[in-house]
């Protein structure tokens, strides 16, 4: 699955995976902002408005995450989809947590904005998770089948 990612160089360089996994945590953000802001409408009380947009944007965002981080970054998963999926949650719940109280911090304790609190946990949450997933993300292992090469090579 990652043939296009693995094949791209610049200036004869192969890009690193983290980049990959930048590119597409970015297209991701885009889609919880999206989904916090709309959240932001909808949930109208003032009681940890913040935290909460925050921590149900995150929660739905991860089904995205983990469809663009499969196509981007790390390839196919290991197992059936919703076992990827269960097994990507469970990756995230330790950072929806963490993610969860620091964002109530920055809001209560810092007065930042809902928008400034926003970004700063989304920076450092993403740079934690990609230790994480890439920890947890078990790609297929290959069959066991000559490559056609070398195959050729035998058939000489």
């Amino acid at each position: 699955m990652l043939a296009h990612q693995e094949k791209i160089e610049i200036c004869g360089r192969k890009i690193p995976q983290y980049f990959w996994f930048m590119l597409s945590g970015a297209i991701c953000d885009i889609f919880q902002a999206l989904i916090d802001f709309g959240i932001y409408k909808i949930y109208t009380y003032e009681w940890e408005r913040s935290t909460v947009c925050w921590t149900l944007s995150y929660i739905i965002s991860i089904v995205i995450r983990h469809s663009s981080h499969r196509l981007l970054v790390f390839g196919d998963y290991e197992g059936s989809y919703c076992y990827s999926l269960a097994k990507t949650y469970l990756t995230y719940s330790s950072s929806i947590i963490i993610s969860m109280i620091s964002n109530h911090f920055i809001v209560t304790l810092f007065a930042f904005s809902h928008r400034d609190a926003w970004l700063i946990t989304m920076i450092w949450t993403g740079i934690l998770n990609y230790f994480m997933l890439k920890a947890s993300w078990k790609r297929p292992k290959p069959e066991n089948k000559l490559s056609v090469e070398t195959q050729e090579s035998i058939d000489d």
